[in-house]
């Protein structure tokens, strides 16, 4: 955890990351790897864009589960990409 916090601080003082763009669709992986981008533009003091890719002939249901997850990034909401422990 040091050696993160030492990375986190290297990267923000030395304003490496200006802007960290993430793209969000229906699929958890891609979730996750939003939430990764935007803690660290959080850290790094960046500016931070998502976008949300969607492919011709997609049905509503993944639209809605799309949307879902771009709000469980902005409302902290982060059960649906938890592993469960055994």
């Amino acid at each position: 955890m040091v050696e993160f916090t030492k990375k986190c601080r290297f990267i923000r003082d030395t304003k490496m990351y200006k802007k960290i763009l993430s793209a969000v669709n229906e699929h958890l992986n891609l979730e996750i790897s939003a939430r990764y981008a935007l803690s660290m533009a959080r850290v790094c003091g960046a500016k931070f864009y998502l976008c949300f890719i969607a492919s011709k002939g997609m049905t509503r249901s993944s639209i809605d589960r799309a949307e879902e997850a771009m709000k469980r990034l902005f409302n902290g909401d982060y059960s649906a990409t938890k592993t469960p422990r055994h």
